[in-house]
């Protein structure tokens, strides 16, 4: 886990080679979204049926990108008993926080990023666990007829 850590670090900041620093003002574009959903849909699963409400705020400078996006259930939430006999709360609430880094080489867009899934299920045996994604991509800067 620690190579990863040290990789994705690495990946994130290596971009910084094909930029050139200058001392500037910096110049901050915000984005404020906020949604309402019938459902909670997550790469083609059905995470909640119910009612939700799907806030985002992103900020971006001239390489740099922050997004944080959140999905809150505005619905009961799922009850179910534990081992021990416990009734636990699962409130399927889940945010986003994703940095990424872009640089521009002639004609080539290069990014990498890292995206953490952070969940606020209540303890217990059925509490998703929080997870990372680092990815690379480079993108080709042109008119597509």
């Amino acid at each position: 886990m620690h190579r990863f850590v040290m990789n994705t670090c690495t990946c994130l900041f290596a971009g910084l080679a094909f930029t050139t620093l200058q001392a500037r003002e910096l110049d901050v574009d915000f984005d404020l979204e906020a949604k309402a959903t019938s459902a909670y849909i997550w790469r083609g699963t059905v995470i909640s049926d119910d009612w939700c409400a799907q806030p985002s705020l992103s900020a971006t400078t001239s390489n740099f990108w922050l997004n944080i996006w959140g999905n809150w259930e505005l619905g009961e939430a799922e009850t179910y008993v534990d081992a021990g006999g416990t009734t636990n709360e699962l409130d399927k609430t889940r945010m986003d926080v994703t940095a990424e880094y872009r640089a521009q080489y002639e004609m080539f867009v290069l990014n990498c990023g890292l995206v953490a899934y952070v969940y606020r299920d209540n303890p217990g045996p059925r509490k998703a666990k929080d997870t990372f994604e680092a990815y690379v991509g480079c993108d080709l800067d042109t008119i597509l007829y």
